[in-house]
């Protein structure tokens, strides 16, 4: 079975709860799940690395020729602009903000 370090996401509440999910499509079934819960940290796995990474702090790539995880619309995350303008040109997809990724992820 392959990985999903590249695209896991990790939620962490105000109350001290935590989430681990697939993907930034099971992250928005998590979310709306637990709309009452404050949320304290949002991380996502890099892309190259695999180290988890500030969600909203990542450069993502929305589509290109990777097939997603748990949705047929691809978002990857990158901790630096460089990468993810370097996967655009090899794999295409367009850059975008963590906001832009989760919102397309929730009308999935």
């Amino acid at each position: 079975m392959m990985s999903r370090a590249h695209s896991r996401m990790l939620v962490t509440y105000k109350d001290g709860s935590t989430a681990g999910v697939c993907s930034i499509h099971c992250l928005a079934i998590e979310l709306k799940k637990n709309r009452g819960k404050t949320v304290k940290s949002l991380e996502v796995g890099d892309y190259d690395s695999r180290k988890l990474i500030a969600a909203e702090k990542a450069f993502w790539v929305i589509g290109g020729d990777k097939n997603g995880v748990m949705t047929s619309t691809a978002k990857w995350a990158f901790s630096r602009k460089a990468a993810a303008e370097g996967f655009i040109r090899k794999s295409g997809g367009k850059l975008a903000t963590y906001k832009e990724a989760l919102a397309l992820a929730e009308k999935e």
